[in-house]
């Protein structure tokens, strides 16, 4: 006879989440999002952020339970950006904080940098997850990127003479909280400086950075485990953004424009902008 069993709902939830529209990107102290419809315009309802030094946003996906969060004052402030009248919220503090990125749980992951081995996930309601990264000791932590199934993260980390981008699993509860990181898996070798890294689909990511060989810097597509590609150059490429695939890969320059894909090339389509993001 069958029995009955149980299962968690967020182990029977195979459906990956869809990314809010996008990019988003700070633009005069508030977020911003671009659309080839509309320009750019400020996101409804949130405020502008005036004196707080708004930075490096994260978007939750479409119907995940989380704030918009920028990184505030100086980076010591993981800030939510509310739409719906309500002063924005501190829902963490600590020294040189990282780029925050969200999962499809609602958790919004950062780190210390001074505090390498730890990286922390919190959620909206202030609660707190400390997740040991003993492997990370040493080096200051750049980045910490989610998969959109949330089971795995991309961490960029530094040495004085080394750029280490590596694959982890994510270890989670039966109620999908975080609790554990996997053995890292050295991916991207060949990566010299890492200034901007975000996932392009399920196995690659698009990478910003230099190589040892060549000292220009230029936007990475790495498929983990397959061939990586040169996409067309950006002059003074400081940033990186991009969804679901290589076609919606943006990207800034150093004097604040935002270039999008436009056929084998770029367009420049607005300026003014920085940190620009997709969901995640």
């Amino acid at each position: 006879r069958g029995t009955s069993v149980a299962i968690p709902d967020f182990a029977v939830d195979l459906a990956l989440p869809s990314s809010a529209p996008g990019p988003v990107v700070v633009s005069q102290e508030a977020l911003a999002r671009y659309s080839s419809a509309t320009g750019l315009q400020q996101i409804p309802g949130t405020p502008t952020l005036g004196g707080r030094d708004p930075r490096h946003p994260a978007i939750p996906y479409e119907g995940v339970d989380a704030p918009r969060v920028v990184i505030a004052d100086g980076g010591t402030s993981l800030l939510t950006v509310p739409d719906d009248g309500s002063e924005p919220t501190v829902l963490f503090t600590g020294e040189d904080l990282s780029p925050p990125s969200i999962d499809r749980y609602g958790f919004i992951w950062t780190t210390q940098g001074g505090i390498a081995h730890e990286i922390v996930a919190v959620r909206a309601d202030g609660s707190l997850y400390r997740i040991d990264a003993t492997w990370l000791e040493g080096r200051r932590v750049s980045s910490v990127r989610l998969a959109v199934d949330g089971a795995r993260a991309v961490v960029v980390s530094n040495t004085e003479d080394r750029t280490f981008v590596e694959l982890v699993g994510v270890g989670r509860d039966s109620l999908g909280r975080p609790r554990s990181l996997g053995e890292p898996l050295r991916i991207a070798e060949f990566l010299d400086e890492v200034l901007d890294s975000t996932w392009a689909g399920p196995v690659s990511l698009v990478i910003l950075g230099t190589t040892v060989a060549d000292d220009t810097v230029r936007v990475h597509r790495v498929s983990i485990g397959g061939l990586n590609t040169v996409l067309p150059l950006v002059a003074d490429a400081v940033a990186v953004a991009s969804s679901r695939n290589e076609r919606s890969v943006v990207v800034t320059n150093s004097s604040g424009a935002l270039y999008l894909r436009s056929g084998a090339a770029w367009q420049m389509v607005v300026t003014g902008i920085a940190d620009p993001v997709y969901s995640g």
